[in-house]
């Protein structure tokens, strides 16, 4: 069978008569007939693009489109600083940044808790969401990144919020041993 090319070159493909081949069977019927040779010489242009298909690159897929609307393409993959920066700016990542402050200010235990208890309810919502394939699949394709540093500031919140706790509570220790001796 004679196939024609848009550009209106043909070659010869092996491939029956009835079957509708794009570029990449094509190529790939040859390699298979042991016609590679004929392939190169005829099909060069077909042959660098099956070759520049299978080379790594970024991805622009649906998840990152549904997932992640304000991503762009172009700005390349989300590094993991820029991903720690969205995820403090966002509400709860502010809300949490404003608790931290409260309890700092205030010295209030009961504030250090409920900021602690945030803390690990978005460190827990977090790890969960790792496990998701459609998460999983925005990282592969550069819309999220890894979120090593937003887990290692979690972490390091919440244990600021256990100090905080403990300073308080000594601190009303301390308060109260000082009241019963007087």
């Amino acid at each position: 069978m004679v196939t024609e090319v848009a550009d209106g070159r043909s070659f010869e493909s092996r491939l029956p008569d009835s079957a509708q081949c794009t570029t990449v069977l094509l190529l790939l019927n040859c390699i298979a007939t042991e016609a590679w040779e004929d392939a190169l010489k005829k099909s060069t242009s077909q042959l660098w693009i099956l070759m520049l298909s299978l080379l790594p690159s970024a991805v622009h897929a649906e998840v990152c489109d549904k997932e992640v609307p304000s991503w762009n393409f172009s700005t390349g993959p989300v590094s993991q600083l820029e991903y720690l920066v969205t995820a403090i700016t966002n509400p709860v990542g502010i809300s949490i940044t404003t608790v931290l402050v409260l309890a700092f200010v205030l010295r209030k235990r009961w504030i250090s808790v409920v900021g602690g208890l945030l803390t690990l309810l978005a460190t827990f919502g977090m790890i969960g969401v790792l496990s998701e394939p459609i998460y999983l699949a925005s990282i592969r394709e550069g819309c999220r990144a890894q979120p090593h540093w937003m887990l290692f500031a979690l972490t390091s919140v919440f244990l600021a919020f256990v100090a905080l706790a403990v300073r308080d509570w000594k601190m009303s220790r301390s308060t109260h041993e000082t009241d019963s001796t007087h």
